[in-house]
């Protein structure tokens, strides 16, 4: 496969994005947000499959691995510490909803800077709040982080407090996720996940998580469930894992099976 382009916002590249291009006009595509670290590009293997798992699932013809790798070493020499985000879509062409028979997908990179959470969250933990939002059923885009994130985008709308950290979001009987994160809690020493077959972004540290606790429980909970709860914490690839102090009116300690993973990672 050859990419109609490869973009850097940091100038490597022409910043040229074609307004026909189907990730825009329909959010036909995909993206993975890339932590870098000293030039590395952490977990890559874990965010490229998850791509591939995509582009299986929306029908995108798979780029090779150096496609998207070069881009992304070239990106870390120049700049060692950052958040890279990988956009891959179908590319130009089709006529509306249909798809074009022979698509060029565009690959689109982005940096902006690490950002800094300041260690005192991850002693005391952070605020959780619950979304009016609710998240529609998919079995066919669940899992997948795909560029249709609009759900997201309201729920996060709904708060412009600095105190609270993450929203909470649930379809229509269960907790699914954190607006920008995947969720867990520990009741009596067992660590449970929501269930995310319908809806929801199963994450590259999710992933990481079920990995070192394979004895993790995923299933469908309620709030009650996570109220009911000794610990909650949220993971994503760039905050790791950050335990939760507060959902709603309840309060929560950094638990025994917080700090294990916390540890671990």
């Amino acid at each position: 496969m050859t990419t109609a382009l490869a973009y850097f916002y940091s100038g490597c590249a022409d910043p040229f994005i074609d307004s026909h291009d189907r990730g825009l006009s329909f959010g036909d595509g995909l993206f993975t947000t890339i932590r870098i670290e000293q030039q590395q590009l952490i977990d890559w293997p874990l965010h490229w499959q998850r791509l591939v798992t995509g582009c299986q699932r929306l029908k995108i013809p798979p780029p090779q691995i150096s496609e998207i790798q070069q881009p992304l070493q070239q990106l870390a020499q120049q700049q060692p510490d950052c958040v890279a985000k990988c956009i891959l879509t179908r590319g130009v062409g089709g006529v509306g909803y249909q798809a074009p028979k022979n698509p060029q997908p565009s690959l689109i990179i982005t940096s902006r800077p690490l950002p800094h959470y300041p260690p005192f969250l991850y002693q005391t933990g952070v605020r959780l709040r619950l979304c009016a939002v609710r998240l529609g059923h998919n079995p066919l885009l669940a899992g997948i982080k795909h560029l249709n994130r609009l759900e997201n985008v309201l729920a996060r709308l709904e708060w412009d407090d600095p105190d609270i950290f993450e929203g909470l979001l649930l379809d229509n009987h269960h907790v699914i996720e954190g607006v920008m994160s995947n969720v867990f809690f520990g009741r009596a020493g067992e660590l449970h996940t929501p269930d995310l077959s319908l809806c929801g972004v199963a994450g590259v540290m999710r992933q990481k998580i079920l990995h070192l606790m394979p004895q993790t429980q995923i299933g469908h909970y309620t709030l009650a469930d996570f109220l009911a709860a000794d610990e909650v914490f949220i993971s994503n690839s760039l905050i790791k894992i950050l335990p939760i102090k507060q959902l709603e009116q309840q309060h929560y300690t950094v638990g025994q099976l917080t700090r294990q993973l916390m540890q671990k990672l």
